[in-house]
């Protein structure tokens, strides 16, 4: 009996010391297993954002008034839709299971203050409110993740890229674009257009001519969606030529003074240098581009007018009068089998197998 209780009590030890295990582990999975947002952070309550990678290139995104600019690329305006998407795409993420706890796991997914691929901190003012590390890929789009203050390593839906440590990248690419149904006149080095009854026209084709209205309305589209490579600044410089420019023309809207795009070109360099006169940055513009819309004529934007004018009938006849008058001749064309010449007749054998024959013509007046 007396060595049976010690046993007794070490059985019990063990139970408890199980039981207040499993229970410290249950309450650590329950808090594990929640949907609670890896940042608790409303994107309103920031006003600053800076991004740096592992090459210590950094941009920084300020919010003035309603709009975010860029400082370090002549106060630009950042890609509303860009931000948008990527920050809440960020501060919606759930935390899910972590798959490191401790502080020694930082440097190893590169998460840590020394070591990471993106370091994003949110700001309020002069206050950063949250700190974000991005590190290693897990996986297909998804990278290793760990809030300042805090031990836990999460794998999320993310990728680094989308989180880029270049201002340029973060620039508004639609910042030229237009509405397309506000322009009232387009006036190119060889013709000019202008909107008549709400549709733009070329205001002269000329006698016997019409306005072709898919080519023009490709043109105002492309006007209107202008998109270009990088912002070059606001100063001009005497390489961008632009005191002589190599193609010039003029948007006018329903409001507002009309816009004059100049186009310039470095020597040496295919690339365009674009200046507008509503906004005071000068582009750097592809040549495809450009080229497009310099190479616009008079003669690629008109059509003969009888032509379109024509009944779809008459311009069928017109195009195929010669098939129609042998189709005629057959038979064909006019609802009648075309009928095979005798000749052709007297080259097949015939049918009951008899020894063939040579069809005489039958003789004029007779049977």
């Amino acid at each position: 009996m007396n060595r049976i209780i010690p046993i007794l009590s070490v059985v019990l030890l063990v139970q408890v010391a199980l039981s207040i295990a499993l229970f410290s582990f249950g309450n650590k999975s329950q808090a594990f297993a929640t949907d609670e947002k890896l940042i608790d952070l409303k994107f309103e309550s920031v006003d600053r954002i800076r991004i740096e990678d592992g090459d210590k290139q950094s941009v920084t995104m300020n919010k003035q008034e309603k709009r975010w600019i860029l400082p370090d690329l002549y106060d630009f305006p950042v890609s509303a839709e860009k931000l948008d998407r990527i920050m809440n795409k960020l501060l919606n993420t759930s935390k899910g299971w972590p798959v490191a706890t401790t502080a020694g796991a930082a440097k190893r997914f590169k998460v840590s203050k020394e070591v990471f691929e993106r370091r994003i901190d949110f700001d309020k003012g002069e206050k950063t409110l949250k700190t974000l590390f991005i590190g290693t890929s897990p996986g297909f789009k998804k990278v290793h993740a760990r809030l300042s203050g805090q031990n836990d390593v999460y794998a999320i839906a993310f990728s680094a890229f989308e989180a880029s440590s270049k201002a340029g990248d973060w620039a508004d690419k639609n910042f030229l674009n237009l509405n397309q149904s506000e322009i009232t006149r387009i006036q190119l080095p060889s013709v000019e257009i202008e909107r008549q009854d709400d549709k733009l026209v070329v205001a002269d084709p000329g006698d016997g001519k019409e306005s072709g209205s898919d080519a023009v309305a490709d043109l105002a589209r492309k006007l209107a969606n202008l998109t270009f490579r990088s912002v070059l600044g606001t100063e001009e410089k005497p390489e961008y030529s632009l005191n002589k420019p190599v193609f010039r023309f003029t948007l006018t809207l329903k409001e507002g003074d009309p816009i004059t795009y100049a186009f310039g070109q470095q020597e040496g360099e295919k690339d365009f240098i674009l200046k507008t006169s509503a906004h005071p940055y000068f582009f750097e513009m592809a040549q495809y581009t450009v080229d497009s819309i310099q190479e616009t004529t008079l003669a690629k934007l008109i059509r003969d007018r009888k032509a379109a004018e024509a009944p779809p009938n008459d311009r069928k006849e017109q195009g195929n009068g010669e098939s129609d008058e042998k189709g005629k001749e057959t038979g064909a064309g006019n609802g009648e089998r075309a009928q095979t010449p005798p000749e052709s007749q007297a080259k097949h054998p015939a049918q009951s197998g008899e020894k063939e024959k040579a069809v005489s013509p039958t003789p004029a007046g007779g049977e």
